[in-house]
Order: C-alpha cells, then structure tokens, then sequence
C-alpha cells in the first residue's frame, strides 16, 4: 500500500512567499513603475532558477559527468529568464537604482560568465544530448581528476561530502595558483573524455567544467579550449 509523501511545509511556504514576489514583480512591471522594494523584488527575478540550481547541487550525476540533459536545459532556460527578469527591472527603474537592483546578482558572483557560456550557445546542449550516455561512462575517471586537481582547496556548501558539484567555491593562495588548478583539472578531464568519447565530446568539457567552480572563466586562455594532443 503506498503511503502518502511528507509534505514540506517550509517548502511550500517559500514557495508561496516567491510566488507573491513575482506577482508584485509583475504588477509593477506592468504597469510601467519601478518595484518599491528593489531588492525583494528583483530576487522574484531568481525563482526558477534557485529550484534549477538545488536540482543540479542534488542530482547523482555532475554536469561534467552525464547530467540529464532535461535538467541541463531547464537550468539554462531558468538562468537566461532571471537574466532578461532583472533587465526589464532596470528599464523600469531610474539609473541610480540600478546599483541596488545588481545587488540580487550577489548569489552569481564569479558565475555570470560561467553560466553565459553553457547558456548562451544552444549546440553546447545540443552536443551534450549527444554524449550524455558516454560522459556518465567517462564520470569516475572525470570525476578523479576533480579530486586530485580541485577538491582539496573547495569551500563546504551545507554538504561537505559532495565535493565539485555546481558553482561550487575553490580556495587557493593566489588566482595563478587556482588557473594552475583549474587548468590541469580541464586537461585532464579532457584526456579521459577524448580516450573514452572522442574528440566532439572532450571539446564540451571546458564549458561544462567551468560552471561548477566559481570564478573559473577568469582563467580563461587558449589552452584551455584545446584537447592537447594525446
């Protein structure tokens, strides 16, 4: 006999407060008027996407190591309307408030440009559709790599056993140290991708692996988009 599922009444509280933010987001956008509270109302902006990101922090499989795909694109949608969301506040709202509605970006410092190029570039997606079944293959190895290069200097985020999930925060001495990090972290990812996928797949790795570390696109170079020859 099934039983019925605990209901989570702070989730659904939540949900209803977010649920009343975006109506008065709403309302106030409609109506041609800047929100009166920029900053309640700009995080409305953000609701879709922070269930998008809870789902990625709480999925079995990375996104670097055959993440659905459905899950993938659901993020992306979600990231590419808060986006658009917090504009159209902006074109609301007199210049000088615009420094408080940039303030509801704080939970995407060192993410935007992260999240820009996974999101921005539909054949990305399209091209992980192709390869999710072999990148879920290739995960441990991948997945090893995150641990020798990466996991060592990461910052726990309520889940100290998960490691190098999804925006996750890398600590290091100086940025040359972390890009080191980083970059040996891609490369070797790649050679694992490459040997077991190809080279279509292992080219996917760099905008896959740079939204799960925060900052990561900072150490963007061309050694970085290549699969050094193996």
């Amino acid at each position: 006999m099934l039983r019925p599922r605990a209901v989570n009444f702070h989730t659904i509280s939540k949900t209803l407060v977010s649920l009343g933010l975006i109506f008065l987001l709403v309302a106030s956008l409609a109506q041609g008027s800047c929100p009166s509270d920029l900053l309640l109302g700009t995080h409305a902006c953000f609701t879709a996407f922070t269930l998008s990101y809870e789902r990625m922090r709480q999925s079995q499989q990375k996104l670097c190591c055959g993440l659905d795909v459905e899950t993938l694109r659901a993020l992306c949608r979600a990231y590419v309307d808060s986006m658009a969301c917090v504009e159209g506040v902006k074109s609301q709202c007199p210049l000088e408030k615009h420094a408080d509605i940039d303030r509801s970006l704080i939970n995407l410092d060192g993410a935007t440009q992260e999240l820009n190029g996974l999101c921005s570039d539909d054949t990305i997606i399209e091209n992980y559709a192709m390869q999710q079944s072999c990148l879920r293959a290739a995960g441990p190895s991948s997945e090893t790599c995150l641990a020798i290069f990466l996991e060592q200097g990461i910052r726990p985020q309520g889940d100290e056993r998960s490691g190098i999930r999804f925006l996750s925060l890398v600590e290091s001495t100086t940025m040359d140290v972390f890009c080191r990090k980083m970059s040996s972290a891609i490369s070797c990812v790649q050679r694992n991708v490459q040997r077991a996928c190809g080279q279509q797949a292992a080219s996917l790795v760099p905008a896959l692996l740079r939204p799960m570390v925060r900052y990561s696109a900072t150490c963007i170079s061309g050694h970085f988009n290549q699969v050094k020859s193996i």
